[in-house]
């Protein structure tokens, strides 16, 4: 985007909107003192000077073959491979369409943004390389990332492999999908509201939201900083210790990480559970909409546990129900910012791309092109404004207060349970059916009621498969403390192993 330099008629122009008065000879003066501070503008043009992350080569791509995406999960096909030695070697690996590959168009699950193509790499995907992996494609996501269903992409509904005729969930669909189908060994999916999460519970794969901070957010596009996180899919534990080994870790981009501890986190997978303390968390089991059928697959996966030497007690943390609210003040206000800045985040000192910056800034001509709860999200975020941010405030405050409320509970035991999502995967519309705002909002539903809590507090929350509810899959959650994945992955190898041993 060029600079435009400032002119007395862009100053008389302000000076009306903000309802000041002056004359022409302060208009004047006013204009040459906003020209000695802003013409230097011109110097951040693209091409002015080389930045980091630029440089990388247009990579081959392709359409998925439809024949070949029976599903809907696949955005694009790519292949790529820098390494045949490393932890990752032999895995294939997809990423969801919200996360950048130079040179390979990225729509975050819209239209208008087809043309947009990434001028460099996010961290987590220079690192898969490194170790390895071989990148094979891009993953379907929802609308702007902002759906827990799998029917606002603007290429199509996403289908679960265990029924097609059900929702993968989202908004890292693709990712959930490709991954259960056996299309590839690992995905990357990022979470804001339980996106990573959901799906992994709706298609019975393995999915964790790590420690706020430990996986570098650099080129990932966000909604709110201080709830994104990204993090693997898998359809084992070993393989979801194996691919967060690769991406955790401090990355100079990436300002929102502090005091990053990363572990080892296969080494302990067949270590005894003995005497682990599991607490069952109540206000995750009383949600008034959960489905019996799904708490009684938690509790049978918890008695196995506790067979297996665990001690397991029931524990409260009554801010669960309240951390929703908490989200929703961080959310909305996150979403109105990032839509005022042309998609980036404020306050934060990673990299961005100017080329995706000026492409979102259209996105208010498309509104009317917006899957309906995109819309509704879009109508909530312009009403904050109303606000000026002071619930943004308020809900940044008593996060540090859902925080502690977690970490007190964590004190006295080492994981918390509960069911990921408390209802099962719903029945997609049939072919041609309208998608109305009652359908949609129907589709995305109620998945995220135990899981957005985690994005506020940031503690780590991995998603297990349990027993199929009506043939579909459902998951149980362990939420544990900050950087302490091994325990969560050390229980869930366990209830892996149990699972596997009655099947």
């Amino acid at each position: 985007m060029k600079f435009r330099r400032i002119t007395i008629e862009d100053i008389r122009s302000i000076a009306e909107d903000l309802k000041f008065s002056a004359d022409e000879q302060y208009l004047e003066r006013m204009t040459d003192y906003a020209r000695m501070f802003s013409d230097d503008l011109s110097a951040l043009e693209p091409g002015a000077f080389a930045t980091a992350g630029q440089g990388s080569d247009r990579r081959a791509w392709s359409l998925p073959v439809e024949d070949h995406n029976a599903l809907g999960a696949w955005a694009a096909t790519i292949d790529l491979q820098e390494n045949s030695t490393g932890p990752l070697s032999g895995k294939t690996i997809a990423l969801k369409d919200n996360i950048f590959v130079a040179g390979v168009p990225m729509t975050n699950g819209t239209a208008f943004l087809s043309d947009f193509v990434p001028e460099f790499d996010a961290t987590v995907v220079s690192r898969v390389l490194k170790a390895g992996g071989r990148i094979v494609g891009k993953a379907t996501c929802e609308y702007l990332c902002v759906s827990g269903g799998s029917v606002t992409s603007a290429t199509g509904f996403v289908r679960n492999p265990h029924d097609p005729a059900y929702s993968a969930g989202g908004s890292s669909s693709g990712c959930g999908a490709l991954v259960a189908n056996g299309d590839v060994d690992m995905a990357i999916g990022c979470d804001q509201a339980g996106s990573i999460r959901i799906p992994a519970s709706l298609n019975g794969i393995v999915g964790l939201k790590p420690t706020f901070g430990l996986v570098p957010y650099t080129g990932i596009l966000g909604m709110e900083s201080s709830i994104d996180h990204a993090g693997p899919m898998t359809r084992t534990v070993e393989d979801n210790a194996r691919l967060l080994g690769v991406v955790a870790g401090y990355d100079e981009f990436d300002g929102r990480q502090k005091a990053v501890e990363v572990g080892d986190y296969t080494s302990g997978l067949e270590s005894s559970i003995r005497g682990l303390r599991i607490g069952v968390l109540k206000e995750g089991m009383d949600h008034p909409d959960a489905d019996p059928r799904i708490l009684e697959r938690v509790r049978d996966a918890l008695r196995r546990l506790e067979g297996a030497g665990a001690v397991v007690r029931d524990v409260s943390v009554p801010e669960h129900r309240l951390a929703v609210a908490v989200w929703a003040g961080l959310y909305f206000d996150g979403i109105r910012l990032s839509l005022e800045w042309g998609g980036i985040n404020a306050n934060n000192r990673g990299l961005s791309s100017g080329k995706y910056n000026e492409m979102f800034q259209h996105w208010g001509a498309r509104v009317a092109d917006f899957p309906e709860n995109a819309k509704m999200v879009v109508i909530l975020a312009e009403y904050m404004k109303r606000f000026g941010g002071y619930f943004y405030g308020r809900a940044q405050n008593l996060a540090h207060s859902i925080r502690r409320a977690y970490d007190d509970a964590l004190s006295g035991i080492d994981v918390l349970a509960l069911p990921t999502t408390t209802t099962p995967s719903v029945k997609l519309p049939g072919s041609g059916a309208p998608m109305d705002l009652d359908t949609t909002m129907q589709q995305i539903g109620g998945y995220m009621w135990n899981t957005a809590q985690f994005n506020v507090s940031g503690h780590p929350a991995l998603s297990v498969p349990c027993k199929a509810t009506s043939n579909m899959p459902t998951g149980l959650m362990l939420v544990g403390r900050y950087f302490d994945e091994s325990t969560l992955y050390r229980v869930a190898s366990k209830h892996e192993e149990l699972c596997a041993a009655v099947e």
